[in-house]
């Protein structure tokens, strides 16, 4: 598997991961709150911070798997 694949394959399942956790929480949220006028609200506050959380998520494991890909530091063979 080349560098790009796993960078593909990587990004796709984190952006699977915004539908997996996204869809049950968000309804999960609209079918428990109380307030009715406050239903639509909470269930889009839901998605914004699922995919803010999600997104960030991805953003911190790419820093980590292209600093990887091409380390600026070698080691030595003595």
């Amino acid at each position: 598997m080349s560098n790009s694949t796993g960078l593909v394959v990587g990004s796709v399942i984190y952006f699977a991961l915004i539908f997996v956790i996204g869809v049950p929480l968000s309804l999960y949220v609209k079918k428990h709150t109380k307030d009715h006028s406050q239903r639509k609200e909470n269930f889009n506050l839901t998605w914004a911070l699922v995919v803010i959380g999600v997104v960030m998520m991805w953003l911190l494991w790419l820093c980590a798997f292209l600093h990887q890909m091409n380390p600026l530091v070698t080691p030595k063979m003595d």
